[in-house]
């Protein structure tokens, strides 16, 4: 049986426990096994399926045991994401947006935001939280140049899909579907790209998605592309965080940060000024002299091979799903790195054995273009 550390991080309810104790489970370093009732679903979020695959232990605790962090009184650097993705969004509610004063519109609307808000109000003189008006001031000024120099039309704003919402769901298996919220859409002709505002890590690689640790963005994608009938063109953060200085060299914090088509007159499309310059001030990508693109990095893709990660995004969703529903659940870590690893910052290592030698990490292989030509899943 499992000895529960009852600590500040995790409580178990006594219902919780029954749960777990009911099954007879011996460690956490074995297989889970509980019954189907508590693995069935309707629908499915990608933050639910990217943290199956993170680990499928992870996943139990989260999503079946429903165990949760309690809420830090300290500002975090959440905090600060979700202030200036709440800012960006009233920002482009604005009809005014275009002429509005910026310096303006930043103090009054980060004030709005922390008095509406109880934990931040006890902040209210944080450092943290008076610096943050000149980052708001730097992100807005950002993205009004970002629309000024781009053809794409931000168009959709915190955009759900699923079942009783504006867009239908992602239909991943007869039972299940994805739900989900797009931050940002924007359409261009017959394209349209996808915007994610990060906090965290804004970056995402061949590696990260072929095992499932970032799948949102291609997932996204395809609803978006289904309910549209419009082609993907891109998948994009947008890095927003509370810096508190300028880039070195004239760096562009907030550069685009995403995979994007193998075109050159999309490339056009989104900046402006690239056949120009052959660089663009606001997505990670340039031209060669020929005017063509830069292939340099893998994140430039061909539309097959954006069809081909669209799909492939869908069908390990599927096989997570099929996996769920068997209701057996492992620790089986993913490790990226001697330094990075689903055990890293997981919040429930007070309930698991991850000290343990029994515990077999996923290490990740190279991946390219290529992995994922075949039909195989991992």
């Amino acid at each position: 049986m499992i000895e529960y550390t009852y600590t500040n991080h995790i409580k178990l309810s006594d219902s919780i426990r029954n749960i777990v104790e009911s099954n007879k489970i011996l460690s956490p370093s074995k297989e889970i096994c509980v019954s189907s009732t508590y693995t069935q679903l309707s629908e499915i979020s990608a933050s639910a399926l990217e943290t199956y695959f993170q680990c499928p232990l992870k996943y139990f605790f989260n999503y079946v045991l429903k165990l949760k962090d309690p809420i830090s009184s300290d500002i975090e650097m959440l905090d600060i994401g979700n202030i200036l993705h709440d800012l960006a969004y009233k920002y482009y509610l604005r009809k005014d947006r275009l002429t509005l004063d910026i310096h303006s519109f930043c103090h009054t609307t980060i004030h709005q935001i922390i008095e509406n808000d109880e934990k931040l109000q006890q902040h209210i003189n944080n450092p943290i939280l008076i610096n943050l008006i000149a980052e708001a001031e730097r992100l807005i000024t950002h993205l009004r140049n970002l629309d000024a120099n781009s053809k794409f039309m931000p168009t959709y704003f915190e955009k759900a899909f699923g079942s009783n919402r504006s867009f239908p769901a992602l239909q991943l298996t007869d039972n299940v579907s994805l739900k989900g919220k797009v931050d940002r859409i924007d359409i261009f002709e017959d394209y349209f790209r996808i915007i994610d505002y990060k906090s965290g890590n804004a970056d995402a690689t061949l590696a990260e998605l072929y095992y499932g640790k970032k799948l949102q963005l291609f997932l996204y994608g395809l609803a978006i592309a289904n309910a549209t009938g419009k082609k993907l063109s891109g998948t994009f953060y947008l890095p927003i965080k509370n810096v508190l200085e300028k880039a070195d060299n004239n760096e562009n914090i907030y550069k685009l940060i995403g995979f994007y088509t193998d075109d050159s007159d999309l490339a056009s499309a989104y900046d402006i000024n690239i056949q120009t310059n052959l660089k663009s001030d606001y997505v990670n990508m340039s031209l060669k002299k020929d005017g063509t693109l830069s292939k340099k990095s893998d994140k430039v893709l061909s539309p097959a091979e954006i069809d081909r990660l669209l799909q492939y995004s869908k069908n390990i969703s599927i096989q997570a799903l099929n996996e769920i529903c068997l209701g057996i659940f492992k620790a089986s870590p993913l490790k990226f790195s001697n330094i990075q690893n689903a055990c890293t910052y997981c919040p429930y290592l007070s309930l698991c054995s991850k000290h343990s030698n029994d515990i077999c990490f996923r290490d990740v292989r190279k991946v390219n273009k290529d992995s994922f030509l075949g039909d195989e899943n991992e």
